[in-house]
């Protein structure tokens, strides 16, 4: 058996001059946080992106501008106030489990914008039937994040579905990230929580 010498893989620089946006988009949060003084990289997060086609996520494709935006609110109002602040993410009536982390983002909550709806819940909250190939668990009803992993995280979701889905996060990986229809089953069966 030949072995074949390895090449060098050249990938195109993100670092490349992008043509003038139009007004009438919405800013892209990924060149919000490359122009953040503070360095940030991506995390490392588990692939488990789940793309649903179930009567109660609403299966037709997800309208991309409503999720991109709802994106942006989250960014917004979540990431770029707590960059690299760990949180304590709670289930409906958990207590703190992590005595030195202060911050705690009770769940679940919502975030979105015309028809699309991201949503961040303990995924103990959800039946396993509802969740394509969750898993036995055990999940926890606390687990640690930061909302940067978060956000990645329903980046992701959005952005490989392009329909309806979920993924966790989180050290325990018992943090569940959902994007779905607004005023499907699963939006009118999870409360808002605060946000």
């Amino acid at each position: 058996m030949k072995i074949l010498p390895l090449l060098p893989v050249v990938l195109p620089s993100l670092t490349h001059a992008r043509p003038p946006r139009p007004s009438n988009t919405i800013p892209n949060p990924l060149e919000q946080l490359t122009s953040l003084s503070v360095p940030i990289s991506r995390p490392v997060l588990t692939p488990l992106v789940h793309c649903e086609h179930g009567s109660s996520w609403a299966p037709e494709p997800l309208t991309m501008e409503d999720c991109t935006a709802a994106l942006h609110r989250f960014f917004d109002s979540q990431v770029k106030p707590h960059m690299d602040t760990d949180f304590e993410f709670l289930g409906i009536n958990a207590a703190p489990r992590f005595k030195p982390y202060r911050e705690v983002a009770v769940t679940p909550r919502k975030y979105d914008s015309g028809t699309c709806v991201l949503a961040i819940a303990m995924m103990n909250f959800y039946p396993s039937n509802v969740l394509s190939e969750r898993g036995p668990g055990p999940f926890q009803n606390t687990d640690i994040s930061r909302f940067l992993d978060v956000w990645w995280m329903l980046h992701d979701v959005i952005f490989t579905c392009r329909a309806p889905g979920w993924a966790p996060v989180g050290e325990e990986q018992s943090i569940g990230v959902f994007a779905w229809k607004k005023g499907s089953a699963l939006d009118r069966g999870t409360p808002s929580g605060t946000i």
